[in-house]
């Protein structure tokens, strides 16, 4: 996470921006209508009622919008209706890496059931095949079942989303070291004793 952005940084950058309950649909359209880069991540939930079933959208990380922003040209942001702070870390305003906000888009295209998660810290992993390749987490295995967890450290909140074990591999930190084992089994072996 990184929150000293320079005084003479004109080069836009991800924050989170907090809203109102429920409002972050309306931020966001606000937002767009703005003319600012905006995303807010939802995922999909059957509801049944008396008289029928309907599909809604709810958002990944609610209270929260992700905008794109330059510094000092946060002025419209905070005089949008619903919006409550924009998150900001030791008097600067917090910064969302690039790749946090391009895994959560890459996820979101995927076609793969996405869900709010606990922020954890574990085994990190790359999925190498498949609609999220390239894509780094953490691995969490839950009732013989692989999820990628994506976390957005800024927040402290995560969403996970369904993989196969054939398709993720250890990240690896420093290529210089020997290759540890890589396998899957390897790998939830570590994420099981983390969990205990």
């Amino acid at each position: 996470m990184n929150t000293d952005i320079g005084e003479s940084s004109f080069t836009p950058f991800w924050c989170a921006i907090q809203v109102a309950p429920r409002h972050e649909m309306t931020v966001s359209k606000i937002l767009s209508n703005k003319g600012y880069e905006q995303f807010t991540p939802t995922y999909r939930v059957k509801r049944q009622w008396s008289d029928r079933v309907k599909h809604l959208d709810y958002p990944l990380f609610p209270g929260y919008v992700f905008c794109r922003i330059q510094k000092g040209v946060a002025a419209p942001i905070y005089t949008t209706p619903g919006v409550m702070r924009i998150v900001s870390c030791g008097g600067s305003i917090g910064t969302v890496e690039d790749h946090e906000i391009d895994n959560l888009r890459k996820a979101m295209i995927s076609g793969r059931a996405l869900s709010p998660s606990s922020w954890t810290q574990g085994q990190k992993i790359r999925i190498l095949r498949g609609p999220l390749a390239g894509i780094t987490g953490t691995l969490r295995c839950i009732a013989n079942a692989y999820q990628l967890i994506l976390s957005i450290d800024l927040l402290v909140k995560a969403v996970s989303v369904a993989v196969d074990a054939a398709d993720v591999t250890a990240e690896v930190e420093d290529d210089s070291r020997p290759a540890p084992d890589r396998s899957i089994d390897s790998i939830a072996r570590v994420v099981d004793l983390a969990s205990r």
